[in-house]
Parts: structure tokens; sequence; C-alpha cells
């Protein structure tokens, strides 16, 4: 159940992402595209590195033992993670999103 609630979260995500993409096409648009591109940086690879977790961690919950070690998919996902240049900035991110949506005196 929880991986369907995670799916169709990003599912609405990334239908907002081209919702937002394709106003930049008309005169409604809302979020100009460096805005857009700070707002959702990051979504889709964000989900290849959680694909990526689970494929590496399922095996070993099926498999599961007193002894079981789940150390290297972790550092799979680190790894992943550093290799798209998506940690270390999330915080910061954070307020650079509520710059764009509510004006730079908010950062």
């Amino acid at each position: 159940m929880i991986l369907f609630i995670c799916l169709f979260i990003y599912y609405c995500i990334v239908q907002l992402m081209h919702m937002f993409r394709n106003l930049l096409k008309t005169d409604e648009a809302a979020l100009n595209a460096e805005d857009i591109d700070v707002i959702f940086c990051g979504i889709p690879e964000l989900h290849e590195a959680h694909d990526l977790f689970v494929s590496e961690l399922q095996p070993l919950v099926d498999n599961w033992s007193d002894d079981q070690e789940v150390a290297e998919p972790i550092k799979v996902l680190v790894s992943t993670l550093r290799i798209s240049n998506i940690d270390g900035e999330p915080c910061f991110r954070f307020f650079r999103v509520l710059a764009c949506l509510y004006g730079d005196d908010v950062a």
C-alpha cells in the first residue's frame, strides 16, 4: 500500500511539473522556466535512485534472517544520489523554492 501511495505521489508531482512546463508555452504561465527547474529539480533522478534502492533491498527483505545486513543497498543509494548531484543542498533548495513561489523576501 505504501508503494502505491509513493508511486501515486510521484505521478502527481510529474504531472504537475509537465503542466507548469506546458503553461510556459501560453500566456498563463504562473512560473518561469528557471523557477520550475528549481522547484522540480531532481525529481526524476530521485525516483530512479529509489527504484534502484528498492530493487537492491527487496531480495534482502524477501529472504530476511537475523544476521542480514542492508549496508550495501544504502551505499548504492547514497552513491547514486551523489552522482546525480542531489545530496547536500535540499535544505537550501527549500528556501529557493519558497523564493520562487512567494518572492525573494522569503529567502
